[in-house]
């Protein structure tokens, strides 16, 4: 098991997050057998290789939306 970091800068984390963590609880629901927690302006992922670059890719592709948008 791997573990990551992302820390969000100039994102408003209830957006982004959602009202109680909703949005990121959909994209762990996705990967059930990897973990993902929101702190502060954090997300960690801890999984398997495979799941984790998946994650960071699905995390950062939402980044840029929000930046977007």
């Amino acid at each position: 098991m791997v573990e990551k970091v992302i820390t969000l800068e100039n994102v408003s984390l209830l957006d982004f997050l959602g009202v109680e963590n909703k949005n990121i609880d959909e994209v762990a629901s996705a990967f059930p057998q990897s973990k993902i927690v929101s702190r502060g302006n954090e997300i960690l992922i801890q999984g398997s290789n495979t799941d984790l670059l998946k994650i960071n890719d699905i995390i950062n592709s939402l980044v840029a939306h929000y930046h977007k948008y």
